[in-house]
Parts: C-alpha cells; structure tokens; sequence
C-alpha cells in the first residue's frame, strides 16, 4: 500500500480552511448577532506571554536546552458586533543551545539556534468575540484567522580547539532559514464555565524559504569562508492548546503549549563540511525538518 503523500494531505486542509473561513465570513455578514449579556464595548486588545521552549535535533545528538523567549500582540476588533478584527503578533526564543560530537579529534562542536516568528492575521467571528461569550446557551466559539506570517530558524554550529590540541582550529557554520507566506487558521474554545475555558489554535503556512549557509574555517592563521544561499518551497503547521481565565470582562489569564512543525528547510549539520579544511560551497541542503515546542503563559488586556 503506498504511502500516505504529505503535500496532497496538506492541499485538503488548505481547501478545508478556505471553504471554513468562506462559510464563517457569510454567517457574519449575514447578521444573526447573538445576545450580548458579557460583551464590552473595547475593541482594542493586547498582551504577552513568556514562553520556555526548545526544539528537536539530528537523530544521535544530545537535547537541546530549553531557554526563555517572549510573546507579544495587539490588534483592533471592528463594527458594533466585533465581528471582524486584525491582529499583529511576535514571538521568539533565543539561545536553544546543545552540545553535539565533534566530528574533528581535540576540538568541542556546539550549536546556538534561535527562533523569530511575525504574523500579522485577519480574524473573523460569526458569534463574537471568546473572551466575551461565556453563557450557558453557548459552549463553543469559533473564529477564523486567514495572513501573512514571517518565521526565521538560525542553526549554528561553532568548532573551537581544545586548550592541548595540536593544531588550532575555530569554525563556524551560520545556517538562516527565512520563510515568508500567507497562512491560514482558527481558534476553537470551549467554555467550560462562563469564565474558563479551553483553546486550540490550529495554523497552516505555504512558504518560500530563503535559505543562506555562512561558513568560516580559520586553521594555521589562514581564514577561508563562503556564503552560498537557496530558495526552496516550505510550509510549516503550528497548535497552541491552552486553559484561559477571563478574571474580568477586561483582563485573561492563561497557560498552554505550543508545537510549531516545520519541513523543507537547512541545518547547520548538513552543511557542515566533514574536513574543515576543505569546505565545500555547494548550496545548502534544505531537505531537512524540524519541530519546535514548550509551554507558555500570559494575559491579555481589553481597551
């Protein structure tokens, strides 16, 4: 039986989610408005979280570490039923580091990796906003998102030489994976009273990667380096699930986990050249996938 094609899966969930946000855009324009016991008149939000996060490596390397990052956001809901809105986010880890082993006797290989993500979504919401909808008549909320996201992976392997070896050597192999393209989405909650509830954030990205690998070799005194680049098709699906408290019609609070899957994209290992005195400048190998993963928590404020 053949194998299940990835890219004809991920083709039938991009037409799901066009033909979802379609449909909700209809039902919002449409009117039915619900009741609006708990809705505030604010339209503007924003927030932050602090995320502690990490991400997988080459199979036989050791753990990554799991360092501290930062989200931020902030946009506008508009019209009198808060139907439509935009929203602007950032977030990023810095200083995913491991220590992988080195391929070159008397030397020590480690990595430092970093992660940036910028989104800028429309939103769409047939029955208001989740935050404003706790009632007992109405469990579930849904809201569409459809925008451009930017997200950057850098992979670094470093190669220094040990205090006693023969020969000094300093490496380094400078990997950037820069994907730009449109995404698309949606948020579920589930109220599980009239103030706590429960969310899944699903997204999909088709994205073009542009790719560049920096190398730099310094044996003996004598530096050789070059830069080659690529650009290559790439797509990238992220989940948050995650347990938020509206404390009041004004302020949340919450704590989930975030899983970011990204495929079709250059790592510092694949480009690293087994001798380092003879590097190779071929373009750098994007075939490579990774996931990136770990908890956070924040709040949001309405104004």
């Amino acid at each position: 039986m053949p194998s299940p094609n990835p890219y004809r899966i991920l083709r039938g969930i991009f037409v799901l989610l066009v033909v979802t946000l379609a449909t909700m855009a209809g039902r919002a324009s449409s009117g039915g408005d619900l009741p609006r016991s708990r809705r505030s008149p604010e339209p503007w939000f924003a927030g932050a979280s602090g995320l502690v996060m990490t991400r997988s490596l080459p199979q036989g390397e050791p753990a990554a570490t799991w360092p501290g990052g930062v989200e931020l956001f902030a946009g506008r809901w508009f019209g009198e039923h808060q139907h439509h809105g935009v929203e602007a986010i950032y977030w990023g880890v810095y200083g995913i580091t491991s220590s992988p082993t080195s391929p070159v006797a008397d030397t020590i290989l480690s990595r430092n990796d970093m992660v940036n993500d910028a989104e800028i979504n429309w939103l769409v919401a047939p029955g208001g906003r989740p935050e404003l909808n706790g009632r007992e008549d109405r469990r579930f909320t849904l809201v569409g998102l459809a925008g451009f996201r930017f997200f950057q992976l850098q992979d670094v392997l470093s190669l220094e030489s040990t205090p006693d070896a023969t020969d000094a050597i300093d490496a380094s192999t400078n990997v950037n994976n820069n994907l730009f393209g449109g995404q698309l989405g949606g948020k579920l909650d589930w109220h599980v009273t009239p103030t706590v509830r429960l969310s899944a954030v699903p997204k999909i990205m088709l994205a073009g990667n542009s790719v560049t690998d920096t190398t730099t070799v310094t044996v003996g005194g004598d530096t050789t380096s070059f830069h080659t680049s690529d650009g290559v098709f790439s797509w990238l699906g992220s989940l948050d699930a995650s347990m938020a408290w509206d404390v009041t019609p004004r302020w949340s609070l919450w704590i989930g986990y975030r899983i970011v899957g990204v495929n079709e994209i250059a790592q510092a290992n694949s480009s690293w050249a087994s001798n380092p005195d003879d590097p190779s400048a071929s373009p750098p190998d994007a075939s490579g996938s990774t996931i990136v993963h770990g908890g956070f928590a924040g709040f949001q404020g309405r104004f």
